[in-house]
């Protein structure tokens, strides 16, 4: 199954608010609390990694502006100083 269609899927959707609820509903970098998503920090444990260390909640600026950082294409310490 690609990636796309599990992001689509009930049971992403359904461990998303899991790991919203578990790790805090606000975004862990700016501390937004509207347009959160959740960003895989590592792909090592599977997509469904159970743990939570894998993961953290973003806003949607904040986790566009991370996987440009993650593709080595910003600097993500200067636009978040």
């Amino acid at each position: 199954m690609k990636l796309n269609s599990i992001y689509r899927s009930k049971k992403w959707k359904d461990f998303r608010k899991q790991i919203i609820s578990q790790k805090g509903s606000f975004c862990q970098k700016c501390g937004k609390s509207k347009n959160l998503s959740v960003h895989h920090k590592t792909y090592e444990r599977g997509v469904f990694s159970q743990n939570i260390d894998d993961y953290e909640v973003l806003c949607s600026r904040c986790h566009y502006l991370k996987e440009r950082y993650v593709n080595g294409r910003i600097d993500w310490k200067r636009l978040m100083n």
